[in-house]
């Protein structure tokens, strides 16, 4: 059964349906405007993929109203990690694109706040050259399995020489 989950409310709130079928954001906001309502500026939106199947879950999202840092992001990472954890579900992979604050985040998790990578001038291989650990345990996981973190690699950029 594939049904949707309310991470604020703690519990199942609806049923998904497949992506031909999902309308965009603009159109459930239109339906369901109550008075008084401001539309938001910006949509934080998670997407879970099931490694074991072909099931994916879009959400939680958070309405945000200004544009946010890392240190928000994290927040909200923290938080979905903590309620995906809570009701069984094993989180291998933190897989971003390459917008800064993303970056950033990686780099929190991972424990390389605010630093510049570590770079081996001495090492000619370059998969040795500019080696970081990119890891990091899962806090909400008691036998303490590290989840990985990842730029998405369609959007690393490669420089030719």
């Amino acid at each position: 059964m594939k049904v949707a989950w309310n991470l604020k409310g703690g519990g199942i709130t609806g049923v998904t349906m497949a992506e031909d079928e999902l309308p965009a954001l603009h159109d459930v906001y239109s339906l369901a405007i109550q008075s008084g309502c401001q539309k938001t500026s910006y949509i934080v939106q998670f997407l879970w993929r099931d490694l074991t199947s072909g099931y994916d879950m879009i959400g939680p999202y958070f309405p945000v109203a200004n544009s946010m840092d890392s240190n928000t992001l994290q927040e909200f990472f923290l938080q979905c990690l903590k309620a995906f954890s809570a009701y069984g579900f094993r989180v291998s992979i933190v897989l971003c694109d390459g917008a800064s604050s993303n970056l950033t985040l990686l780099k929190m998790l991972c424990g390389l706040p605010r630093k510049a990578l570590a770079v081996n001038d001495d090492e000619v291989d370059l998969s040795a050259k500019y080696y970081a650990d990119m890891s990091f345990t899962n806090p909400e996981d008691p036998s303490g399995n590290p989840i990985s973190a990842m730029i998405c690699p369609s959007h690393q950029v490669v420089v030719e020489a």
